[in-house]
């Protein structure tokens, strides 16, 4: 008998078969890259939560995720996009494959199979035979303190480095001026990084953590960063310097609703009055009493507030003008995909109506990691940008401008900007520079 017919099922296999019906429905085509990390003999835990991070960070730019099977293997499901530079289709100097086999070159089997790569809806059949032949999920021994994910968030609450658990990114402005782009810095956007907690959580064995624990621990972490800020405690907080220099935070609902926040978040404002707060749209339409609250704590102290995670299906779906959450917000948040160029016919139609109600002035484009989305935006009358593509624009600024940058490359300059951990900024020379952005208002051919 075969051994998936005596185990209950995977839950990551019944995702697996969702994206292949969705695909085979008409939805948009997707890329399906299995790791075999099962078969790797002698690697540590570390190969697979970095083979994780880097899998992570492809599935960020493609509108994806990342699942791990009961055996172990981990599965990237993502967008088909076969020119992308960092995607799973790629065969360049830098696509993930290669990235992954110098990662695991030591453990290769003998047959040096180490992926397989699969494509819907074109390789349904494939697809599904390979998920009929995995195993089911082994019953589950009884947890240890350290895989109990109310134990682990325990863990992280009382030891976690906050520093490094904070991402900071730069926004910019961009006009385009004839063949050339004017970039300015115009805010410091902070906040809990998801994916590193995801991480921390993982390394404990809880791979794929109940979303309310999750929560639930960054409501508590951003209590602790908060506080550190409000202490002084916190280095690189400070916004690009005047005239225009702001500074946004990312916090959850239950932090923002808190008396102790709120506090902090005074003296915060009495340092950089031009202070904005971000809220998420999903966590504010799923409790909005929880939402009112933390509005009302907001205004009650003057802080303006920006809403995040607002998406192309969210705009071709609803009428943006009936939500007060976004017709009051200072600034609007859009998460770039690839899918806002895609938009055809009535969809593109309502779309870009409702950005023209939200007004493009104050709308952010987010998660602006290629050229192709500082072009939309510009196209669409959007100004303020942040992403990836900001990151490589600032770092490369700094790089021509920093006496010591013949040690550094682009990414490690961008990597440290983003940082807030003490040990990844020491390996910068030039801390007012990495703090202050860029060496001075740029124009960029």
């Amino acid at each position: 008998m075969p051994l998936s017919s005596t185990l209950p099922p995977d839950p990551t296999v019944d995702a697996l078969r969702e994206a292949e019906r969705r695909a085979a429905r008409g939805g948009a085509p997707r890329s399906v890259l299995l790791l075999h990390l099962t078969r790797l003999a002698g690697i540590e835990p570390y190969h697979a939560r970095v083979a994780r991070a880097v899998m992570a960070d492809a599935a960020q730019r493609l509108e994806g995720e990342v699942l791990r099977l009961a055996g172990g293997d981990l599965v990237l499901v993502c967008q088909h996009v076969p020119d992308f530079a960092r995607g799973p289709d790629d065969a360049g100097p830098d696509g993930l494959p290669c990235v992954l086999r110098r990662l695991f070159s030591r453990f290769l089997p003998a047959d040096g199979h180490l992926f397989t790569l699969l494509h819907l809806p074109e390789d349904a059949a494939a697809f599904l035979a390979l998920l009929n032949a995995m195993p089911g999920r082994a019953p589950a021994a009884q947890a240890g303190p350290g895989q109990d994910p109310l134990a682990v968030a325990g863990v992280l609450l009382e030891h976690a480095d906050i520093e490094g658990l904070l991402r900071r990114h730069l926004v910019l402005r961009l006009a385009a001026t004839g063949s050339a782009l004017a970039v300015r810095p115009v805010a410091r956007m902070i906040g809990l990084h998801l994916p590193a907690l995801h991480e921390r959580m993982a390394a404990f064995g809880v791979h794929q953590p109940d979303p309310m624990v999750v929560r639930h621990l960054a409501g508590r972490l951003d209590l602790r960063w908060l506080a550190l800020a409000g202490a002084g405690r916190l280095a690189g907080l400070a916004p690009p310097p005047p005239p225009q220099g702001a500074l946004h935070l990312r916090l959850s609902l239950q932090a923002a609703a808190d008396a102790a926040a709120g506090a902090v978040l005074t003296r915060l404002r009495e340092a950089v009055p031009d202070l904005l707060v971000e809220l998420t749209v999903a966590e504010m339409v799923g409790a909005p009493d929880l939402a009112d609250a933390a509005r009302a704590m907001l205004t009650r102290h003057g802080i303006g507030l920006s809403v995040g995670g607002i998406s192309a299906e969210m705009l071709t779906l609803c009428d943006p003008g009936a939500l007060p959450m976004l017709t009051e917000a200072a600034l609007l948040r859009l998460d770039w995909s690839a899918g806002w160029a895609r938009l055809a016919g009535a969809a593109r139609a309502r779309a870009e109506a409702a950005i023209g109600a939200l007004r493009p002035a104050r709308l952010v484009l987010t998660r602006a990691d290629t050229e192709l989305a500082l072009a939309w935006g510009l196209k669409h009358g959007i100004g303020l940008f942040e992403g990836r593509q900001v990151g490589a624009l600032t770092a490369a600024a700094r790089l021509r401008a920093c006496a010591h940058a013949a040690g550094c490359s682009l990414d490690q300059c961008m990597g440290r900007a983003a940082t807030l951990s003490a040990g990844e900024r020491a390996m910068c020379r030039n801390h007012a520079l990495l703090d202050r952005g860029m060496p001075s208002l740029a124009v960029t051919p």
